[in-house]
Order: structure tokens, then sequence, then C-alpha cells
């Protein structure tokens, strides 16, 4: 039997928003039980006890497990259930402008500086409808620190629109502090462990942006991390991947995404139209991707990964300069000086 205590529980937890079984499941009693105190029929004079003593809310088994709908102080509280208990898998959740604001001021403590370019095309893309869930995602620290989703949390609070990610908990803040001992790792698997996606190719472009042309040079895990950390964009870098990716196995992923990321910076347009062209093997990407094949089929499957990176900057800057792509345009070898990014 509930005592007019454990009423007062229920009620609460009732208000909050909690499931019927979920409350029942707590008390270790009936539905039906739960079902009497909801309607009246039993302790209708009690008074639902504050939010500050109810117990923590259950985790969903399915579904949204932050109800964006719910007043902030539940949907923080769902929040820190999953930042206490750290599941092993991550969440889809989504996020209102609301917590996102909140998680921003309150989480966000040991991150970079937010991008607003970045922040204002996110918005534009949430206010339009037009945000997709692409399985990139935010990364909260094993002690509640926010390590990764700051410039779409704004962007929520701006766009005033919720957006759904994968979220994923109990990411050690120390942990690149020790992948270069014990087991042997590479660099992406460094990108794997906190949960990057296309982490082999990320991890491939991240190395080629911090060596440029000095392919000899050995990158240490951590050193790859911290340079991740502070100076990639997470956003832009899982754009070129996608785009790399759309534009086939034809061309290195890894270089491919790093030069994308690249020219994202130079010409937002100009560099989607040029993605665009590698995908569908139209105009000068048709012509690169042609020469490039062509080049394999002359040297037994095999071209120099820097003659590739050559090839599809000169290939970008005649696309800059409106000239036409032809296979004299992408004529490059190592005895020519390797070309700079217009």
């Amino acid at each position: 039997m509930l005592s007019a205590q454990d009423a007062a529980v229920v009620k609460g937890m009732i208000a909050r928003g909690d499931k019927q079984h979920d409350i029942a499941a707590y008390f270790g009693q009936n539905g039906a039980r739960i079902a009497e105190i909801k309607k009246g029929e039993r302790h209708p004079d009690v008074k639902p006890a504050p939010i500050t003593s109810l117990p923590p809310p259950a985790i969903p088994r399915a579904g949204h497990f932050v109800d964006p709908k719910a007043p902030l102080e539940i949907q923080i509280e769902q929040l820190q259930t999953f930042i206490r208990n750290q599941p092993e898998n991550g969440r889809v959740i989504t996020f209102s402008p609301k917590l996102s604001d909140w998680i921003n001021t309150n989480l966000n403590n040991n991150n970079r500086r937010k991008r607003p370019r970045n922040i204002q095309r996110f918005a534009e893309a949430m206010t339009a409808g037009e945000w997709t869930y692409t399985g990139d995602t935010v990364k909260f620290s094993k002690e509640g620190v926010l390590l990764d989703g700051q410039n779409r949390f704004a962007a929520s609070v701006r766009s005033g629109k919720a957006f759904k990610t994968l979220a994923v908990f109990g990411i050690a803040q120390e942990a690149f502090a020790k992948i270069d001992t014990n087991a042997v790792r590479t660099n992406a698997d460094t990108m794997e462990i906190v949960g990057v996606p296309h982490s082999r190719t990320v991890a491939s472009a991240v190395r080629w942006l911090m060596i440029g042309q000095d392919r000899g040079r050995q990158i240490t895990n951590t050193e790859l991390h911290d340079y991740y950390r502070e100076h990639i964009d997470p956003e832009e870098i899982q754009l070129a991947a996608r785009r790399a990716i759309a534009a086939g196995r034809i061309l290195p992923l890894g270089s491919l995404t790093a030069l994308l990321y690249q020219f994202e910076h130079k010409s937002k347009k100009a560099a989607e139209s040029f993605a665009a062209d590698l995908a569908h093997r139209k105009r000068g990407g048709r012509t690169l991707i042609a020469r490039v094949q062509r080049l394999r089929e002359q040297n037994m499957g095999r071209v120099n990964e820097l003659q590739q990176q050559a090839m599809i900057i000169l290939a970008w800057n005649a696309y800059r300069s409106g000239s036409k792509i032809t296979a004299p345009t992408l004529m490059w070898n190592d005895n020519k000086e390797f070309p700079a990014i217009a």
C-alpha cells in the first residue's frame, strides 16, 4: 500500500510527465494503484512533491530519450540521467532550443571558439526544415562536459528549432593522453574512440592537413587528436568526407576530403558545385576522374597519391577561374612546383 508520502511522489512524477508503468515499476506496485492516485481515488488531498525531491526519470527503451516538449527542468534531468548512467551506445535525442541554450551555457566550458558562419548555416537549415539526421554526434564527457556540438546547439537557439542528433556519453577527456601507450592503435582508431563518423576517412584527411606534402612525417595519435580539436571544424570535415565518399573510390578518400575541406573555406558555392560534378561525373569532374582512371590503366592500377592531389587542385583552380578543364590542364609531375589552392 502506498503511503501519503509515496502518493506525493507519485503525483510529482505524473506532473513531470513520467509514464505510469515507470512509476509503478519504481514503487514495485501494480499500475492500478498508480491509476487510483492519479484519478484521486486514493490520497486526493495530497499535493505533488516538488521536482527537486523526485527520483530521476526512467530511461526510455526506445524513441527520443529526452522529451523536447517537456518543461526545461525535466529535459535537463532526463539529459543528466544519461550523463550519470553513461549508456554504452549512443542515443538519438531531439534537443529543444531551451535545452540547447542550457547546455551551451552550463556544460560548454572546455570547447573551442564558436564558428559564426557554421552557426548561421545550420540555423538557416533548421529554420527551412532542411536539417536532417546524418549520424553525426554530439559528445559529453564522463564529467558532463560538452566536448562536441556547440555550434549545432547555438544554431538551435538562433533558429528556435529543435534538432535530432546522435548523442554519445561517457567520453573520457583524458583518454587521448593514453592513446599512444599499451595496445597499438591507428590514427583512425583515435577518431573512432570518440565517435567521429567516417573515422578512417577523417583521420586520413586530418593527417594530410597536418603534414601537407611531407608524406614521411609520423603523426602520433595524441598529435592527431589535439590538431583535430584545436584546428578542425567537425561539421565541415564531415561534410567534406560525405562529399568525397559520394565521388566514389576513384580518388583517394583521405586526401580528397582534406582538399574539399580547404575548398569549402575558399568558396562554399564553388566547393558544393565542384563536389557535385565529381559525384555525378559531370563537366570538369568527369574529366578529372577519367584522367585518373586512364593513368591507372597505364600504370598497372597505381597512381601516386601526391600526383592525384595535384590534379585535383589543378582542376579546382581551373574551376574557380572559369576555365575549361581538359587533360592538359591536369598535367603535373614531381619535377614541377606543387600547385597552390586558388
